[in-house]
């Protein structure tokens, strides 16, 4: 598996990240987590909440025992972007993770994924999970979902993203702020 390092501050995740992930199914982590799925060998469902959750915990795929996994092929840059305001801000679950890792999965596996019949009429097949049955818990739209656990040599990459918190601006320091305030103090005291 092949591991990339991406370092960025929380302003620029999207524009860092996002590109990066399009046309990808992914599963997104802790990086606790990853040292656990890295020491195992394996990502599990998360049916027993072994892993802090974030934020699937109540959905379809946990519930039934699958690895949840987030589908961003046949995407574009907007539609992925949209769907970070569908009630799950993949690119970074938990807003206190320093460290968010992004495990690609290999291609040569989606066949095995179980999908959404999020279409008109639905499509139906054993890969097909009828949305019915999908919205009884959490719903995200862009989830998919392995159907049992998923060894690492079906992971082909894997993202480690640290977040750091943006540097203080000029406009915005402490610093500069106390000077403006004093400047204007002194100018009202002159008027």
């Amino acid at each position: 598996m092949k591991v990339t390092h991406i370092t960025t501050d929380s302003g620029n995740i999207k524009e860092k990240l996002l590109p990066l992930l399009l046309n990808n199914v992914f599963h997104v982590t802790s990086e606790g987590a990853f040292k656990k799925i890295q020491k195992f060998g394996f990502i599990n469902s998360n049916k027993d909440s072994t892993y802090p959750s974030n934020f699937t915990h109540k959905n379809w795929g946990t519930l039934n025992g699958m690895v949840c996994l987030i589908d961003l092929r046949q995407k574009t840059l907007s539609e992925a972007e949209e769907h970070l305001s569908d009630g799950y801000y993949f690119l970074r679950p938990k807003s206190d993770w320093k460290v968010v890792v992004f495990l690609l999965l290999n291609s040569a596996f989606h066949e095995d994924l179980k999908l959404q019949a999020r279409f008109s009429p639905p499509r139906i097949g054993e890969n097909y999970i009828l949305m019915k049955d999908v919205c009884v818990g959490t719903y995200v739209p862009t989830e998919c979902w392995y159907p049992k656990r998923i060894s690492l040599d079906k992971i082909s990459k894997a993202i480690v993203l640290e977040v750091q918190s943006p540097p203080p601006t000029d406009d915005f320091s402490l610093a500069d702020i106390l000077r403006k305030v004093f400047a204007r103090n002194e100018a009202e005291k002159r008027n």
